[in-house]
């Protein structure tokens, strides 16, 4: 089986490894200490060996027992974890050391005989030493052209292309990439053989680089290239295989002869109902050639519809590796199997079905995955990674499922659902079985409220995942995990502190504790020098876990989120935190604390702030409540040119915004809650100590926004074409702005007006722009209506009246219109809507005369939603709105009569203050 002898490479390279193992500094301490014999070594390094190269055909042979080999990895973690944590300590507990130094070398030793009888009992199991040469499936490339190509006539015009336009060119190159499978090896094989195409070329050569340079390949190859255009007999004999793509291969060079030649292969009758099937098995094939290519092997010589139906509705994997080239070859490919698949939200990956089937196959002796744990009873004995998604019943100390796990190395809760019963009796018998674990999740476990001492004893584990639950600490004995190198505390909101030992932790890679409560971090954290994620540093006054503790940690990677600033006194801390060596970050945040004591003025919160500059390929910088009247220079430098993302919050005394416009590459600017900024400038444009200075500023901004600037009164505008790419633009809660709109936005989709009361300006020419609120904001005018805008809401007496001027002189192409808020007497002009609009909304617009389509019926309004309107509407004119679909009325007291004169295809939602009667003839 395929996947057996995956599973024997698995095993083979586990088993290198443990060599690696072997050669760490806390073996050879063992050694020179006496206690571990170097004979012994010696030993199990030879048991290794043999056994590597018998594994594979144990494999095959569903023979393997790979527990010994489990067994001396453990032992090895142990060793490595005994000496780590034995440094600086001499005479501490002597006598119980050594006896667990003996107990190590006894079972080192037991581990030994155990591998070395798996060599001793090679005959009696039949097994044979077979080496990883030995598994190669690949038959090395030619330039023979296997078929016909079909699908493929736009890539080979593109390659036509490419060689037409290189021909002046000393050299050239046209690469072919894809995923294995998908014909690129075709495709090159069709431009070697175009001798349209290659007729210039005085010698053409094909040369096949696979994984090794073979002698025997390139005879191959050049007896192949002889045999082209001969006439030839030629003789096989004593020949057993009948693998189908082998000989498909070795009879491709005798069809490159000349005529005369003959070769004798069966070939099927056609049936339409095989071919019903066949085309059925193609569409499973999602596109891929080579699983196309296999599964016609399968089934060329198979003429019963049974047997096409079987393969259509089952899985393909039961052939074995003889019959068919589909497990190895997805196994290659395995990398390149995922395709991008994006939605609304995120994105993520998407993986190829046949690469699923592969993956499951594969992976059946060594991985179980059951939805509901508790109802499985067939799991392996071998099994090692373990998923569920929910417990069925608490897991009791005599639950026979897993209970003979003894390899178990990952218990893993995939999609989880919490249980009905207390589950904290559950994860301690979870800790007490399962002690040589290397994976454990308890994600979204809520019940999950605390941790037993014995997590300690986990020495093996390097994956915890504990986000989610309601855990409150973490016991001390958590510092002895000596291997763990992910711990995941995400949104554990009850968290306040981690151990006090957590800087034993020296092989930690992620620490991931958003979302949590805690107030300052362990000390000593410099000490985890292989930390490369770590979400969040809250700085404490204390020296020994302060700002500086992040200087050691040049390795970290992705976001970093320093919190309680307040706690830095000095630029000296400042300046030890060494952020600017920390390359590898992408996302920086900063943040001082509601109300924290300040201990510092505000030009040295400013000295401060300078000395945590980041690198300057930083893409994204978040400021939170930043106490100096002005930013450093840094902020917002051109030299910055993967900045692409800036937010700016809750800087109450500044005084003035930073200069941002020379961020070539700027495309998000979030400003909120800045109360001592008045003027927007110059200076947010352009800084005069920034000599490399842009023409346009704000050449790529997209989407900035202003949120809560109290005291802003005036945005003071270049005579430059700034924010050429800006699509939308917010600006909420700014009481006082009295104007200074951009009047030129040539790229804007989006506009959002709203509680800027003062506001004397009309929106800026957008010719592209889609969507306009403007909302408690009474001030500004709608001069017109852009014909590209479809959604509009409007709010206020002045701001509704203007829009349905601007409505009268100009047509519009308004979809959807919200009007609220307007004491004003407004009508539609013409006594009628809008001709594309499909939703309207009305709410508090008491003396607003609703059109009554005296002329036509408007044939698109599907929605409509009167909240408070319309004193002298009495009655409702169903008949104008043929196909309104939902219709909301709310306190429209006069409105007493709802009389429609056809079927009611629409739904009505009615609170009324008066009783309304609803009549369907």
């Amino acid at each position: 089986m395929a996947e057996a002898v995956i599973g024997g490479l698995f095993l083979s390279g586990f088993i290198n490894a443990v060599f690696d193992r072997l050669l760490s500094p806390e073996v050879a301490n063992l050694i020179r200490s006496k206690k571990l014999h170097q004979e012994t070594l010696e030993r199990l390094k030879t048991a290794l060996c043999a056994a590597q190269a018998l594994l594979i055909d144990a494999a095959q042979k569903q023979t393997r027992n790979p527990n010994a080999v489990y067994l001396a990895d453990d032992l090895l973690d142990q060793v490595s974890t005994k000496a780590a944590t034995q440094k600086g300590v001499t005479n501490f507990l002597p006598r119980f050391l050594n006896f667990q130094d003996r107990e190590i070398v006894n079972k080192m030793e037991e581990v030994v005989r155990r591998i070395e009888d798996i060599e001793k009992r090679k005959y009696i199991l039949g097994l044979e030493e077979i080496g990883r040469e030995s598994l190669s499936w690949r038959t090395p490339s030619t330039s023979l052209v296997k078929g016909n190509i079909y699908g493929r006539e736009d890539d080979q015009d593109v390659m036509i292309k490419i060689l037409n336009d290189n021909i002046e060119d000393k050299i050239s190159v046209i690469p072919i990439v894809g995923m294995g499978g998908v014909g690129k090896t075709t495709l090159a094989q069709w431009l070697y053989n175009n001798e349209v195409l290659t007729k210039e070329f005085d010698l053409k050569a094909w040369v096949c680089v696979s994984e090794e340079f073979d002698v025997i390949k390139i005879t191959k190859m050049t007896i192949e290239e002889k045999l082209t255009g001969k006439k030839f007999f030629v003789v096989m004999d004593d020949v057993w295989s009948d693998d189908y793509d082998a000989w498909n291969s070795l009879k491709r060079p005798f069809q490159y002869g000349i005529k005369g030649n003959h070769a004798c292969f069966p070939k099927s009758n056609g049936n339409s109902t095989l071919e019903i099937i066949g085309r059925e098995i193609v569409k499973k094939c999602k596109g891929s050639p080579l699983a196309a290519q296999t599964l016609g092997g399968l089934l060329r010589a198979k003429h019963d519809v049974k047997d096409w139906n079987a393969v259509l509705t089952n899985e393909i994997w039961e052939f074995s590796l003889n019959d068919s080239k589909i497990i190895p070859a997805l196994r290659i490919t395995s990398r390149l199997f995922f395709k991008q698949y994006k939605n609304d939200d995120a994105q993520s990956f998407v993986m190829h079905n046949l690469m699923h089937d592969l993956a499951t196959s594969v992976a059946e002796d060594f991985y179980f995955r059951s939805e509901e744990l508790g109802k499985e009873d067939n799991i392996k004995i071998h099994t090692c990674h373990l998923s569920y998604g929910r417990l069925s019943h608490p897991i009791s100390k005599s639950f026979d499922a897993i209970d003979e796990l003894k390899s178990l190395r990952t218990f893993l809760q995939v999609n989880f659902s919490p249980p009905t019963f207390s589950f904290e009796s559950t994860a301690s018998i979870i800790l007490s079985k399962f002690k040589y674990l290397r994976v454990l999740s308890f994600y979204y476990c809520r019940e999950l409220d605390v941790l037993p001492d014995s997590i300690g004893e986990w020495i093996h584990l390097h994956y915890l995942d504990l986000s989610k639950t309601s855990i409150q600490t973490l016991p001390e004995s958590f510092s002895n995990l000596f291997n763990l190198q992910t711990l995941k505390l995400l949104e554990c909101d009850k968290l306040t502190m981690l151990p006090s030992g957590m800087q034993n932790l020296e092989n930690l890679r992620h620490l991931d504790i958003r979302g949590t409560s805690l107030e300052e971090m362990p000390q000593g954290m410099s000490k985890l020098k292989h930390l490369q994620l770590l979400s969040h540093f809250v700085v404490s006054k204390h020296e020994e876990n302060g700002i500086k503790e992040l200087g050691e940690l040049s390795n970290l990677h992705g976001s970093l989120w320093i919190r309680k600033l307040e706690n830095v006194t000095n630029t000296g801390e400042a300046m030890k935190a060494r952020i600017m060596d920390k390359t590898h970050i992408q996302h920086l945040s900063i943040e001082w604390s509601w109300g924290g004591d300040i201990t510092t003025s505000t030009i040295t919160e400013r000295e401060i702030f300078d000395k945590l500059q980041p690198h300057k390929g930083l893409k994204k910088l978040t400021i939170k409540r930043y106490g100096g009247t002005r930013f450093p220079d840094w902020v917002g430098h051109s030299f910055y040119h993967n900045m692409t993302h800036i937010s700016l919050k809750s800087c109450s005394n500044c005084c003035m915004l930073p200069s941002l416009g020379q961020l070539p590459f700027l495309k998000s600017l979030e400003i909120a809650d800045f109360k001592g900024v008045e003027t927007v400038g110059v200076e947010f444009y352009k800084n005069d100590n920034d000599h490399s200075s842009l023409e346009t500023p704000f050449p790529s901004s997209e989407h900035p926004s202003f949120h809560k600037m109290p005291s802003w009164e005036m945005w003071h505008l270049l005579e430059s074409d700034a924010f050429p790419q800006l699509k939308w633009l917010t600006i909420i809660n700014c009481p006082i702005l009295t104007g200074g709109l951009p009047d030129h936005l040539p790229a804007l989709e989006t506009l959002v007006i709203d509680r800027c009361e003062q506001l004397v300006s009309s929106p800026p020419c957008a010719p592209t722009i889609r969507e306009s609120c403007v909302s408690k904001s009474n001030k500004v005018r709608l001069q017109e209506l852009p014909t590209s805008l479809q959604y509009l809401s409007i709010e206020g007496c002045e701001a509704v009246e203007s829009m349905f001027s601007a409505i009268t002189t100009h047509p519009t192409c308004l979809r959807s219109l919200s009007i609220s808020n307007c004491s004003s007497a407004v009508s539609f002009p013409g006594n009628c809507l809008p001709k594309c609009l499909k939703k309207l909304r009305i709410w508090n617009c008491e003396k607003l005369r609703f059109p009554k389509q005296q002329h036509q019926p408007h044939e698109l309004l599907e929605s409509l939603s009167i909240n408070n309107i319309c004193d002298s509407l009495t009655s409702f004119p169903f008949e104008a709105f043929p196909n309104l679909k939902h219709l909301v009325i709310v306190k429209c007291e006069n409105l007493d009569l709802f009389q429609c004169h056809r079927s009611p295809v629409f739904t009505i939602l009615t609170s009324v203050a008066a009783p309304i009667l609803c009549h369907f003839p």
